[in-house]
């Protein structure tokens, strides 16, 4: 038996896709009246995500079993956004414009090492923005083939967003539509992986 693992060329080409949405627009909702932006800007919660292509006896098998977050954060007006050449990742944080509302400018870090420092800046820069959580439970050989698309969750990350937003935002996410909106950008972005992993 041969067994090749995918896993880690799915979780890139995943962040890499939502890389190049982002910079085309399509992954930001602007300009909500009283609430501001959403903004995708990376994934967590990979953990024992798996995609392997396993060869026992001549026959092939491709066997993915993946679970993971979309993070969106809720970025309030005067407020810069993400920097489209950063890394997409759960650990990006968008600035406050004001530099006295960013406590992570005050720290010198400059003689830090840069494993050191990186491991610094994730600590120091927690989220500041509340976030909405697009949970992708199960993309498995299972759930292949559901006419509603594979299942999406909404969750509300920590920090959460302030109860009297949260049905505007759930609106504006259109998490069950299956025809326009950010969600459907990020379901047809997994898909379009899937897609390239059974391709290999």
């Amino acid at each position: 038996m041969e067994q090749r693992d995918y896993g880690e060329f799915v979780r890139l080409r995943i962040k890499e896709l939502l890389k190049e949405k982002r910079k085309l627009g399509l992954l930001t909702i602007p300009n909500i009246p009283g609430i501001g932006q959403l903004v995708v800007t990376g994934i967590s919660g990979w953990g024992d995500s798996s995609a392997d292509i396993v060869i026992t006896r001549g026959k092939t098998k491709k066997i993915y079993d993946i679970g993971f977050k979309v993070v969106v954060q809720i970025i309030p007006e005067n407020t810069t956004t993400t920097n489209d050449n950063e890394e997409m990742d759960d650990d990006t944080v968008i600035k406050p414009k004001n530099k006295k509302d960013d406590k992570s400018s005050t720290t010198d870090k400059s003689n830090e090492s840069s494993d050191k420092k990186d491991d610094k800046d994730k600590k120091d820069d927690k989220p500041k923005h509340p976030r909405a959580l697009l949970f992708f439970k199960d993309i498995s050989n299972e759930s292949e083939n559901n006419d509603q698309g594979r299942e999406i969750l909404l969750e509300w990350g920590n920090p959460s967003p302030p109860n009297n937003q949260r049905d505007v935002i759930r609106t504006a996410l259109a998490v069950n539509n299956l025809q326009t909106g950010i969600t459907k950008v990020v379901r047809d972005i997994v898909e379009q992986v899937i897609e390239e992993f059974k391709a290999k």
